[in-house]
């Protein structure tokens, strides 16, 4: 149970935008309700059985409610009818999160390698930049709202170079995550090398292994078309108005489906941290 509440509670502040809903505590309750009702069945405790040895359910990172919840998802009708197997998902998910964080760091070293604290990504040569760097060589450490403005400038450049080049870091990256992600992810690569210039530090040969992966949640939801109007249904014949009616009540047909899968993973990172001989400045030019 505490797993459980732990783990709702990191969830409200890392789930937005997404197509179905997060789920609240009162959902979950609810879902996992639905499974024990299911455990009257022998059929349905043997399979939650399978599902827990096969590693796909691990009721000791999310606790029962949790559990229980995720073995209700993963009845849903949609899968069989749409024949999503959850052990290929399962199989495939850590080469997925190794290649996303491989790309991180490759991104995180291009920044890096720029010669300014803008962190700007490929520059064209000539283009013209606020130098954040004092005459004397020494770096000055941006505000909130220089910060701010920096990201956003470099979040425009990102998405330009991703545009005119789909196979490119960024245009990789946006093909991986939404596009609010994304912008979160470029925030944070900003920050941390301001972060990094502010200490003179930099760090090299950084490497991160994926080491434990569980499902947390596997929701799955019909997209069926817009009901008929009155004027539409008066007009319809009986096979279209008992079509018609099965929208109107959820009944799954062959609609297109979208399933919303979410994963808690342990992550292993190693790195060097090299000094750099720059001076830190704040705003005032003092020397920290």
């Amino acid at each position: 149970m505490q797993a459980s509440r732990a783990l709702l509670s990191a969830q409200s502040s890392a789930l937005k935008g997404l197509y179905i809903p997060q789920r609240t505590g009162g959902e979950v309750i609810l879902s996992a309700g639905q499974a024990c009702v299911s455990f009257f069945s022998r059929e349905n405790r043997d399979k939650f059985l399978d599902l827990a040895n096969g590693g796909i359910i691990n009721p000791q990172a999310l606790g029962v409610p949790l559990s229980l919840a995720l073995f209700t998802d993963l009845g849903s009708p949609l899968f069989d009818m749409y024949k999503f197997k959850i052990e290929d998902f399962a199989s495939g998910v850590k080469i997925a999160l190794e290649n996303f964080h491989r790309l991180q760091i490759e991104l995180e070293n291009e920044i890096s390698s720029s010669e300014t604290g803008k962190s700007a990504i490929n520059i064209s040569e000539g283009e013209s930049e606020t130098d954040e760097t004092s005459a004397s060589g020494a770096i000055v450490v941006p505000d909130e709202k220089m910060l701010d403005e920096m990201s956003k400038e470099l979040s425009l450049k990102f998405k330009s170079r991703a545009g005119d080049d789909t196979d490119s870091l960024p245009g990789q990256l946006l093909r991986m995550v939404t596009p609010e992600y994304c912008e979160d992810i470029i925030f944070g690569l900003n920050a941390q090398n301001v972060i990094s210039k502010m200490h003179s530090k930099k760090t090299s040969n950084m490497k991160r292994e994926i080491t434990n992966i569980t499902l947390l949640s596997a929701r799955s939801t019909a997209i069926p078309p817009p009901p008929a109007t009155e004027e539409e249904y008066e007009k319809m014949d009986e096979e279209e108005r008992e079509k018609n009616d099965k929208i109107i009540n959820n009944i799954y047909m062959e609609h297109p489906a979208v399933v919303q899968i979410e994963v808690l993973y342990q992550m292993q990172t190693t790195y060097t941290i090299e000094s750099d001989s720059d001076n830190v400045r704040d705003n005032n030019g003092k020397e920290l």
